[in-house]
């Protein structure tokens, strides 16, 4: 079994987040509850159009299932222990884009 996950980065008029959540988010709602968007979100203003650009990765063989929290924060202690450790030992899956106005 493998994990899958998505790097997002959430970016408004002057500022962006740069995070990483489970699964393929195609909207805010697949956002909302990941801390560091939630953080980022408090920062804007309500109806605010954010842009959000996702890369989604897979770690491991076999069939993909979308990361557990637990799973996204070992991710997360791997890559400060080895800051490449996405691009050299993940797979790329994809990458997408969709804009958002944010409703609080």
């Amino acid at each position: 079994m493998s994990i899958r996950f998505s790097r997002v980065k959430a970016m408004a008029q002057d500022s962006a987040a740069l995070f990483l959540v489970s699964g393929i988010p195609t909207s805010q709602e697949d956002l909302d509850g990941w801390s560091a968007f939630d953080d980022f979100a408090k920062t804007r203003s309500k109806d605010e159009i954010i842009t959000v650009a996702v890369e989604t990765f897979e770690y491991g063989e076999g069939e993909p299932n979308d990361a557990t929290p637990e799973e996204i924060a070992y991710i997360y202690m791997r890559q400060s222990m080895r800051p490449d450790f996405i691009e050299a030992r993940t797979k790329k899956t994809g990458e997408t884009a969709f804009v958002i106005a944010l409703n609080k």
